[in-house]
C-alpha cells in the first residue's frame, strides 16, 4: 500500500494511491483496509507451500501486522467476514460444538487446546479463525461478522463511523 502509484482513471496524471501524497508522507492523510471477506483462502498454497517448500508471499495476518505496526504510517485492518459468523464444528476433537465468529475469544485463536489448533480440519472454523488473526494483528481487536446486507451495512458503518470519530478534528 505505501508504494501504490496507481493512476486515477479519470484524471491519469494524478494518482490514486498513498506513494506520492504529500499529506500521506507528512502524516495528514490516514490509511485505513477494511477487508471484506468469506473467510475461505482460495489459491494460497497453504499448508503446502510449508511443509519444506518456499511461500510465494507472507500469510495474511503478517502482512496485516507489517501495516497496522509501521512505525511512520500505521495502517489498521479492519475485517468483516461475510456469511460465516455462525457454525457448527464439523471435524476433530470439538465435532458438534455451536460457534459464534463474533465472540470467538483469544484462548480460541491462539492457544494449542483452542478451537482453532484442535480442529485444523474444518474449513469453516478455520475461515472465522483467519478473520480474527488478520483483524486482531492488523490493530483493531477483532473482525465484524455479517450474515446478511444488514448486518453488512451495521458493520461497515460502525467501522467508518469509528474511522471518521478518531480523524475528525476541529480547528479555530
Amino acid at each position: 500500500i505505501w508504494n501504490d502509484t496507481t493512476p486515477d482513471p479519470l484524471n491519469p496524471p494524478k494518482e490514486l494511491g498513498p506513494k506520492n501524497d504529500p499529506f500521506v508522507g507528512g502524516g495528514c492523510r490516514k490509511n485505513h483496509i477494511i477487508l471484506l471477506s468469506d473467510g475461505e483462502p482460495n489459491m494460497d498454497l497453504r499448508p503446502w507451500c510449508e511443509g519444506g517448500g518456499t511461500c510465494p508471499y507472507p500469510k495474511a495476518e503478517d502482512t496485516a501486522l507489517t501495516l497496522s505496526t509501521d512505525v511512520t504510517n500505521p495502517v489498521p485492518v479492519f475485517v468483516i467476514g461475510f456469511a460465516v459468523a455462525n457454525l457448527t464444528i464439523s471435524s476433530g476433537p470439538d465435532s458438534g460444538t455451536a460457534v459464534d465468529c463474533k465472540t470467538m475469544t483469544a484462548f480460541n485463536l491462539s492457544n494449542g487446546n483452542g478451537w482453532c489448533a484442535k480442529n485444523p480440519g474444518d474449513s469453516k472454523l478455520q475461515a472465522c479463525c483467519a478473520l480474527n488473526r488478520i483483524a486482531y494483528n492488523g490493530g483493531t481487536t477483532r473482525a465484524y461478522f455479517a450474515n446478511d446486507k444488514d448486518e453488512l451495512r451495521a458493520a461497515l458503518s460502525s467501522i467508518l463511523s469509528g474511522i471518521a470519530a478518531s480523524a475528525s478534528s476541529r480547528t479555530l
